[in-house]
């Protein structure tokens, strides 16, 4: 059914998928593992069309961590309060130039919400890696078929990391995944500390 998963094409978090075709590491989801004293919160984000047969990567960029994203994390250290943890992801049809949903505006590091927020779904999962490490952490969620499609088509351009209190964490804009009830939307988002 996912031939191109486990030909080892692409590879979405596979325990969303429940097959683990090959190992994810750094250079998987483009990043590299660096220890300095500087504590920098980085961002990818990687975007996948599951019509059922097959599995393609729409999308995949660094993204951005607004402000808010620093103070949530001085607050998750401090107090360790659950209001702080990543707990919903959003969907938005605001990302983009205007009269063009293939033309991503890019984010910025003061941005608080989505510009034009649609449809939230609890995050389905996470992973910390690498092993022993565990430096990194990969956020999945999954807006299966029946889910997010509005009256039938919605052209997602933006999408955000939100916490349980509802402050937004991290922001990405992207050329249109024009969602119907034909397939899936496969998204990981990953924080490299």
């Amino acid at each position: 059914m996912h031939s191109e998963i486990s030909k080892g094409l692409i590879q979405p978090n596979c325990a969303v998928l429940n097959k683990c075709p090959v190992a994810v590491d750094s250079d998987s989801v483009g990043m590299k593992y660096e220890q300095n004293d500087r504590l920098l919160v980085r961002g990818h984000v990687r975007a996948f069309i599951d019509n059922g047969e097959s599995v393609r990567l729409h999308h995949a960029k660094h993204n951005l961590v607004v402000n808010k994203g620093r103070r949530i994390l001085a607050h998750l250290l401090a107090t360790g309060s659950s209001n702080y943890a990543i707990a919903t992801m959003h969907w938005g049809i605001g990302g983009h130039a205007s009269g063009d949903i293939l033309t991503p505006i890019s984010p910025t590091v003061a941005d608080t919400s989505l510009e034009i927020d649609m449809f939230a779904k609890a995050v389905n999962g996470y992973s910390f890696y690498p092993e022993g490490e565990e430096t990194t952490v990969m956020f999945t969620t999954v807006l299966e078929k029946t889910q997010g499609n509005g009256d039938g088509v919605v052209p997602y351009t933006e999408a955000g990391m939100f916490t349980a209190a509802g402050e937004m964490f991290a922001r990405e804009t992207f050329p249109a995944i024009v969602k119907t009830p034909k397939f899936r939307i496969i998204f990981e988002w990953t924080f490299l500390f």
